[in-house]
């Protein structure tokens, strides 16, 4: 059992740290490859943007999801080996579990229902605010990483909180970035129906 004690090499995090990036980016550029073969203009109008937005989003809910499912594995499988570092969670992961079905069901709902309505919905909105905004203010959750994790924890579990926290990044930004262009939609829409 590896000692809470243990002190990581830098270089290894900051490798980990890259390797996010790239299969981050490779990710989402796969799914803006997606859009834009199913996209046929050349310039994309308003809602394809905000379609793209809304798909960039609930795909990262579903990464997000299937991200937290392996950390319920690696917890469940080996809680011997994560018992010293989470010792609430070692054996019985209720809290990712919870968050896994939770990401997945907005993710499946962004996608099926956003990504192909000119509508606008504060449901990814309010729920990737959420998790940022408690993500930022919980001290077990990102104060711990930073502060105790990238000295002390696993490296596969550092490596899962990486990916945890490009998900929730994206997840964010691009459903802010749907909503408020389809906001902006709706109120050109409103507005013309007006002048006419």
């Amino acid at each position: 059992m590896t000692s809470p004690t243990h002190e990581n090499d830098g270089g290894i995090v900051i490798a980990m740290t890259l390797l996010v990036v790239y299969l981050a980016t490779v990710f989402f550029g796969a799914v803006g490859l997606y859009w834009r073969a199913t996209n046929n203009t050349t310039q994309p109008s308003s809602a394809g943007l905000t379609r793209l937005s809304y798909l960039l989003s609930g795909w990262a809910n579903i990464g997000n999801a299937l991200t937290h499912v392996l950390l319920c594995i690696m917890m469940v499988g080996d809680a011997d080996r994560y018992m010293s570092f989470f010792p609430d969670e070692a054996g019985a992961p209720v809290g990712p579990a919870v968050l896994s079905m939770i990401n997945g069901l907005v993710g499946v709902y962004t996608i099926r229902t956003l990504s192909s309505l000119s509508g606008a919905s504060s449901i990814p909105l309010c729920w990737n605010g959420f998790v940022a905004l408690a993500g930022c203010l919980v001290p077990i959750v990102w104060h711990k990483f930073f502060d105790v994790g990238m000295r002390s924890w696993p490296y596969p579990v550092i490596f899962i909180w990486l990916l945890i926290y490009a998900f929730e990044s994206v997840a964010f930004f691009f459903g802010a970035a749907g909503y408020t262009l389809s906001r902006g939609t709706l109120d050109r829409e409103v507005s013309l129906k007006k002048g006419e």
